[in-house]
């Protein structure tokens, strides 16, 4: 298959959380083969705005090693990205971040039905460089900050990450579990 879709002419809001313009960059293109139970993107790019976001793997029905990888060649410019973003996520950023990993697919939901995207698991590492925020009614902005997010089975890990907040140094790790043993990767479908 040879897919490609084009909404760059298209504005619209989703769930009064974020907002797409009308004339900014959405692309989708997808390069692959299906046969009976497994769909496999040999190439595959998510174009928005200044993202460009490759994509490739397999979705394989009954197996819970399904992923499809979503990785950026380059660092992304946060610079402007904020507008897209309503409420809480509005806040002004800069700097640059830089993803690669990939969404599994639990081996209960690759069947002949929908998919439930509430138990998709995003996987990967999120690398800051140069990141800075002004969060909230927070009085000083963060500024400087460099480091990894790892999203892992276990939940977030951040290995390090070095900042100034206001006239303070900040460096800090640790992780983040997920409250229940029941889910054991990060969710990205709540």
């Amino acid at each position: 298959f040879n897919t490609q879709l084009d909404l760059t002419k298209l504005g619209f809001i989703y769930d009064n959380k974020f907002k797409k313009y009308l004339d900014v960059p959405l692309r989708l293109e997808l390069y692959g083969d299906q046969t009976r139970n497994k769909i496999s993107v040999r190439q595959g790019e998510l174009k928005f705005h200044k993202l460009n976001l490759g994509i490739r793997g397999n979705v394989i029905q009954g197996n819970k090693n399904s992923r499809i990888m979503f990785s950026m060649a380059e660092p992304l410019d946060l610079s402007g990205w904020n507008k897209f973003f309503v409420g809480a996520l509005s806040f002004p950023m800069s700097g640059k971040i830089q993803w690669k990993g990939y969404l599994g697919f639990p081996q209960s939901d690759i069947q002949e039905r929908e998919i439930e995207w509430q138990n998709l698991s995003l996987l990967g590492d999120l690398s800051l460089f140069n990141f800075s925020a002004r969060i909230g009614s927070f009085k000083s902005p963060l500024k400087r900050g460099y480091g990894k997010i790892v999203f892992s089975k276990q939940g977030l890990l951040i290995p390090n990450f070095t900042a100034l907040w206001g006239q303070t140094e900040v460096d800090f790790s640790g992780n983040l579990k997920p409250k229940s043993h029941s889910s054991a990767s990060v969710p990205v479908g709540q």
